[in-house]
């Protein structure tokens, strides 16, 4: 009985990832699309949309094929966007939205996934 709980509880966890890296991924497609009507740069558009096709495309791959990997790789792009974000928000114009919003919220879910995978 012990073993059919916390098996149930870690495909919880990964469904709770899931559904973060799916809302992420929407986040970052937004938060693109706002910085380029913002600022009218085709830098925050390619990464925003980019961004979130790698989390599309790595959170197909936990549903369909390995939940432990996928989630993995899409940990490395909430790290990489962490760092390109942070890298947006504190080089150029310092406002909050969308590249300080952006930021913290790739560290939030960076940390998620992290925790997740471990």
């Amino acid at each position: 009985m012990e073993t059919l709980t916390k098996r149930s509880d870690v495909m919880f966890t990964y469904v709770f990832a899931q559904v973060l890296l799916a809302l992420y991924a929407v986040f970052l497609a937004f938060g693109g699309a706002l910085g380029y009507y913002d600022t009218e740069t085709r830098p925050s558009l390619f990464a925003g949309t980019g961004g979130a096709a790698l989390c599309f495309i790595a959170l197909l791959y936990s549903v369909f094929v390995d939940p432990q990997v996928g989630l993995q790789a899409a940990t490395l792009v909430a790290l990489v966007m962490t760092f390109y974000f942070n890298y947006r928000f504190v080089g150029f114009k310092p406002r909050f939205i969308p590249a300080g919003m952006l930021a913290l919220m790739s560290l939030v879910v960076f940390g998620s996934l992290l925790i997740t995978i471990i």
